[in-house]
């Protein structure tokens, strides 16, 4: 598997360099470029939670940088940095055929179903917080601060694919 993305310069996603794109270890694989919100598309969760079931899904651990509780199990609003924050390394929580978003993309979760319901009030002022601090930190472009549903991805049939995460309800500008 060998796909070309560019980055500062391009940079080649194989097998073989895995450890330098995954642990952002080379160079050209350092730094961030994106913000990638997501829903959890469940009534409640936690870190914990969520690591747990994406090591079962094979993910190396929670796909996220950040997690936002909404008050079903974790606090409302609160503001959780996982491991891959920490580590400062990819995360999984785009497509394997979106590697740019995985490497270059931090992750930020909100707890909840927002297909079906809104964010809390905590959890919009926490994501705003914590989307205007990564900006200004990582000088990331208000134009890569995306939803999931705009990550293109294609599927194994090579057909081109949208999820509808992270839901119908969040309106991340506002």
């Amino acid at each position: 598997m060998s796909v070309m993305v560019y980055a500062s310069e391009p940079v080649e996603y194989s097998w073989q360099n895995y450890d330098d794109w995954y642990n952002k270890r080379a160079p050209s694989f350092k730094g961030w470029k994106y913000i990638v919100v997501h829903h959890s598309a469940t009534r409640s969760g936690s870190v914990r939670a969520f690591h747990n079931y994406h090591t079962l899904q094979g993910y190396g651990g929670i796909a996220y940088h950040f997690v936002i509780g909404n008050g079903h199990g974790m606090k409302d609003g609160e503001v959780k940095e996982t491991f891959r924050w920490k580590q400062q390394i990819s995360g999984t929580h785009v497509s394997i055929n979106s590697w740019e978003h995985n490497v270059f993309g931090i992750g930020i979760c909100l707890v909840g179903n927002l297909e079906k319901s809104k964010p809390t009030k905590a959890q919009k002022v926490a994501l705003h917080k914590l989307i205007n601090k990564l900006k200004q930190t990582q000088h990331i472009s208000s134009n890569n601060v995306l939803g999931h549903n705009h990550v293109e991805y294609d599927d194994a049939s090579g057909n081109k694919e949208k999820t509808v995460c992270p839901g119908k309800k969040l309106d991340i500008e506002n």
